[in-house]
């Protein structure tokens, strides 16, 4: 086979302020904003492109593990 991942190209996080988490983003971890609309945002950051979503209070990208405990599905890591 010689196709190859190139990189990982999107991750969606869901939002319930598109304005104030892309400002946060922007803010705080230097991303780029492309686009932004009520409903959406899009930052490229770390070569990738990040989708704030807006979705409905308290939702979570997060899992549980066969343990029960909360994992993280996206981490940053960051220089302080």
């Amino acid at each position: 086979m010689s196709e190859r991942l190139l990189r990982v190209g999107t991750t969606y996080i869901p939002v319930s302020n598109v304005e104030l988490s892309s400002e946060w983003y922007v803010n705080k971890l230097g991303a780029e904003l492309g686009y932004k609309d009520e409903d959406k945002a899009i930052l490229n950051f770390a070569n990738q492109s990040i989708f704030l979503v807006k979705s409905k209070e308290n939702q979570s990208s997060n899992f549980y593990d066969i343990y029960g405990e909360e994992r993280f599905s996206i981490t940053f890591e960051v220089n302080p």
